[in-house]
This record gives C-alpha cells, sequence and structure tokens, in this order.
C-alpha cells in the first residue's frame, strides 16, 4: 500500500506579494524614466520651435515680406524671447511693433533658461543687430543654446551633461 502525500503544491501569499511588489517596483522606474524623456522632448521641440522662429524672421526680414500690408519700405522682423515663450514681430522693435500679425509661441516644456532680449533682422540683409544666445534646459541636465550671430547665421547646439 501507498502512503497517501497531503501535501500542496503552489505559491504562498509571501511569495505572491513579494513578486506584485518587484513588478510594481520595475513599473514605477520605467514610468518615471518614461516621464523624464517625455519632459526632455517637450525641451527639445521647444529648442527647434524657437530657432524654426528665428528663421523665419531672418527669411521675412531679407525677402522684405510686409505681413501688415502698410509697409512703405523692407520691414524689419525680430523675434520678442520670454520665460515662456517667443513672438515673431514685424517692425523695428517689439515696443512699436505691428502687433495685429505678431505670432506668438507657447513653449510645452521647461521654457527660456536665459536669452539675451529680442533679437531683430535688418531688412534685405538679414543681419542680426546683435550676437545672441538663447538658452533652454531641461532639469536632467541637457541644455539647447541657440546662437544668433551679428551676420544672421542661426545655429543650435545640444550640451547634455548627463553623460
Amino acid at each position: 500500500m501507498h502512503a497517501r502525500s497531503n501535501s500542496l503544491k503552489g505559491f504562498t501569499v509571501a511569495e505572491v506579494m513579494l513578486v506584485i511588489g518587484l513588478i510594481a517596483l520595475l513599473g514605477g522606474m520605467t514610468a518615471v524614466e518614461g516621464f523624464n524623456a517625455y519632459r526632455r522632448a517637450l525641451t527639445r521641440t521647444d529648442a527647434e520651435r524657437i530657432f524654426g522662429l528665428l528663421r523665419r524672421a531672418r527669411s521675412d526680414s531679407i525677402h522684405g515680406v510686409c505681413l501688415s500690408g502698410t509697409c512703405t519700405e523692407s520691414p524689419f522682423h525680430g523675434v520678442s524671447l520670454s520665460a515662456h515663450g517667443a513672438t515673431l514681430f514685424e517692425g523695428s522693435d517689439f515696443k512699436t511693433r505691428s502687433q495685429s500679425v505678431d505670432e506668438t509661441l507657447s513653449l510645452e516644456g521647461t521654457g527660456i533658461a536665459s536669452s539675451t532680449g529680442d533679437i531683430l533682422f535688418a531688412p534685405l540683409t538679414g543681419k542680426a543687430d546683435k550676437d545672441a544666445t538663447v538658452t533652454l534646459a531641461d532639469p536632467y541636465g541637457a541644455r539647447w543654446d541657440i546662437t544668433v550671430y551679428a551676420s544672421g547665421a542661426i545655429d543650435m547646439s545640444l550640451q547634455d551633461e548627463t553623460d
């Protein structure tokens, strides 16, 4: 005759809880990293949008584009920068511009960390009124620098301090 075994096979409550805890921990770490990547992507996109706005202001100046329809000669075009946005404008300065043709850009990421103020491009030549730098930084160490040279050239570079 064979002895009957009363032992049951399966997992204990402690083992199941341990596995659930590990899955939750890994899921939480993945969610945090995903959020960090999302915030970094927003800041990069903001930098690209400001870069594009600066290029458009310069192009409009070079080609003598008159957005207001009231120009008697080729107008200046510029970009005014604030902590959370930028405005493409037509006119010799931001205070006396034709506000009806402003194009405003709201930033989605962390905003502009630093800038050298409004940037103005001369008609027909596209030269900037000064050398200027616009910096956008995410909270994780990456920094995008957009440099505008007095010659009118515009450059964007990434300085990643997380490596």
